[in-house]
């Protein structure tokens, strides 16, 4: 057992940075990501009726979460686009900030005098990059993985220690109002709890079914109807599913959430699952492991059938049920696979939060407010069809005479007729604003000049050509 002394220095360590990351990414408040943009789009957009519906652009959000955020931008009504997006994001931080000690309190719960455990698990979920990330993202993964920690806590109670109160209920029945991805935590909990104590499973099942037949029949039916037969069409395009045919994909998707490069991603995920076997074929009580592993062998399930898509963000939920079964292993072969994903996660911090890649951020923000100050009488805008980013921030603006739409998306399938349409348009100075990464591609033959504006990606998604 860790001496007194050390245990509180380690917990001061891991809580202090843990908290010092999330706030300084939430207050660097990054301009809007696509996504982040056609989900603000819907919130601003739509009432708080139409919310219960299907969203636009392919978003699908719990109907709780963006209520809370479209209430907060109807109270504080931020003029500036800074505070506009900081106000955002504060359901989103303010769950991955009470996601910290919502956590110590469960792995207290379960380790109890085991220090040493209670800190590594503290380690593998304060740290990980995605869960870092999306404390500041305008999505509700940070509430889901919030969320996720509140049931283990009450169900781990019910299981393991056989204690009820009639208001864990309430918050099962409210759950899936703030997360779709609680609906694997349900089922499996409510398992653990029917195989312990049937009686208790009646009891406490009843609310949470009434709530959920509710909750289809006045939103889910509509977002099932519409936005995920569309979603699930474009998971397929993009490997979204799970294909036992292409084991490395697997690894790849599974391991997205510890690094964002493909060679490290695939180790991850190799890591990843090791430690979950591992934990599986343990000897830790049946109870615990059906709480704590099922629920991410049910979502592997759950994508082999094309119903479930596996990516960082859709996953984020489960971080917390491996944190718990990487603390819970031991041996050589186990401090190995934790100590190097460790190294990784660590490693991949710097490229997800403190030096963000093109690949994680928008600089919409920045480029629309250098257009404002900076744009000619003469001078037009060209977008891609699909630039919910640029057109947030241009709606804000009187930029709707100068706007010219691409007639498709320009990533590399479609530069063809991209080019043929910029081609094809008068003589005149244009800023090519894209959600692909092709802007030079397009513009070859004229006179460019590239962004200095917000951070440098590696490559450009915007660019200034002169037409003559």
């Amino acid at each position: 057992m860790l001496e007194d002394k050390f245990y509180k220095r380690g917990l001061f360590l891991i809580f202090g940075l843990g908290v010092i990351l999330r706030v300084l990414l939430f207050f660097i408040n990054p301009s809007l990501f696509a996504d982040e943009s056609a989900l603000v789009i819907n919130i601003y957009n739509k009432s708080f009726f139409e919310l219960f519906g299907a969203l636009d652009f392919l978003q699908a959000s719990p109907v709780g979460f963006t209520i809370i955020v479209k209430s907060l931008i109807s109270i504080f009504n931020p003029q500036s686009d800074y505070l506009r997006d900081l106000v955002l994001r504060i359901v989103p931080f303010i769950s991955g900030m009470l996601a910290l000690p919502a956590f110590y309190y469960l792995v207290r719960l379960i380790f109890k005098e085991n220090r040493k455990a209670v800190l590594t698990s503290l380690f593998f979920l304060f740290f990980n990059p995605c869960v870092i990330y999306y404390c500041a993202q305008i999505k509700q993964y940070s509430t889901e993985m919030l969320v996720s920690i509140i049931l283990l806590t009450f169900f781990y109670k019910m299981v393991c220690n056989k204690e009820y109160k009639w208001w864990y209920a309430l918050i099962f029945a409210i759950s899936p109002w703030f997360s779709y991805s609680s609906f694997f935590i349900l089922a499996v909990g409510f398992l653990a709890v029917l195989i312990s104590d049937r009686k208790l499973f009646i009891k406490s099942v009843i609310p949470v079914f009434l709530s959920c037949l509710i909750y289809y029949f006045v939103s889910l039916r509509f977002v099932f109807a519409e936005t995920f037969l569309q979603m699930r069409a474009v998971w397929e395009v993009n490997l979204g599913f799970i294909d036992l045919h292409h084991p490395l994909r697997t690894l790849l998707r599974y391991g997205d959430s510890f690094a964002n490069s493909k060679p490290i991603s695939a180790l991850s995920g190799f890591i990843f699952f090791a430690i979950c076997l591992i934990y599986s074929f343990g000897r830790e009580k049946y109870s615990k492991k059906l709480l704590f592993v099922l629920p991410i062998f049910l979502t592997l399930f759950a994508s082999l059938l094309h119903k479930y898509a596996i990516q960082a963000r859709l996953i984020l939920f489960l971080m917390p049920l491996f944190a718990i079964a990487a603390a819970s292993i031991r041996g050589r072969i186990a401090d190995i696979l934790k100590l190097v994903l460790a190294l990784i996660m660590l490693y991949s911090i710097h490229s997800y939060d403190v030096e963000p890649s093109g690949n994680c951020y928008s600089y919409a923000r920045e480029i629309v407010s250098y257009l404002e100050e900076n744009i000619k009488d003469k001078d037009m805008i060209l977008m891609d069809t699909t630039v919910n980013d640029y057109n947030m921030y241009l709606s804000k603006r009187n930029f709707n005479n100068k706007v010219v739409y691409l007639p498709v998306a320009c990533f590399k399938k479609d530069l063809a007729e991209c080019k043929q349409f910029i081609r094809e348009l008068p003589e005149g100075d244009y800023y090519l604003l894209s959600l692909s990464y092709y802007v030079k591609e397009l513009t070859e033959g004229f006179n460019t000049k590239d962004f200095e504006v917000g951070f440098k990606p590696k490559r450009t998604k915007v660019i200034y050509f002169e037409k003559r």
